[in-house]
């Protein structure tokens, strides 16, 4: 090999050598930076649930500098599936809130009522359980609007306000704040207002401004 070869070489490993000392660099700020926001955050708050709970984009809608604030919703996920992962959510673990939404695709599924509010008890039970200075917050499953879903008439109104109803009856008989998203959304007709979503499910960003309005005063209490 030529003296122009190791020339050549000898550069190409010194910035080889560079780079890597750059993301080591980077690297070591970074975790500093991670470490100093965790000490600063005093409170942590998560949201559990499905599609609706993904959808909702919590960075956009609450910002505060001692608060983290984590969404765990999944699209598509059941009562079932929660109960599934439960011993996996280590987020619930020292959380200081949790907020929780499920219960439609469980409807969509063909789930009894019973099936699905003794499931939404159970998971209030395993949080307690797991986590038992969490305050726990249960959202009512949110209206749809069939006349945008021709492919989905399992999930009705009617259904979910007699699940709603008994939720809530259960959540005030055990001290477990209950919260009503779902006469907020509703149109004069009882069906989710046509204007908060697409396709009669999920919501759009205005309604979500809505959900958020109710729900501030629970994350900032």
């Amino acid at each position: 090999m030529n003296k122009k070869h190791w020339l050549i070489l000898t550069a190409f490993f010194l910035l080889v050598i560079i780079f890597f000392s750059l993301v080591i660099i980077s690297t070591r700020l970074n975790t500093g930076n991670n470490v100093r926001e965790i000490v600063n955050v005093r409170n942590k708050i998560i949201f559990v649930g499905d599609s609706l709970t993904h959808r909702y984009n919590l960075d956009k809608f609450y910002s505060y500098d001692d608060t983290l604030i984590i969404n765990n919703g999944i699209g598509g996920y059941k009562t079932d599936d929660i109960l599934n992962i439960f011993h996996n959510l280590i987020e619930i673990e020292q959380a200081n809130k949790m907020f929780l939404l499920i219960g439609i695709n469980d409807i969509g599924k063909g789930q009894t009522e019973d099936y699905i509010v003794n499931n939404i008890i159970k998971i209030i039970d395993k949080t307690k359980q797991k986590s038992p200075n969490t305050k726990i917050y249960v959202e009512s499953i949110y209206p749809v609007n069939s006349s945008l879903r021709s492919n989905d008439k399992s999930r009705n109104n009617e259904i979910i306000k007699e699940i709603n109803s008994r939720i809530e009856e259960y959540c005030k008989n055990n001290n477990i704040t209950y919260i009503n998203i779902f006469n907020t959304l509703v149109d004069s007709e009882g069906n989710l207002d046509a204007s908060y979503t697409e396709d009669g499910l999920h919501l759009n960003d205005y309604a979500y401004s809505l959900v958020t309005r109710q729900l501030k005063p629970y994350v900032e209490e």
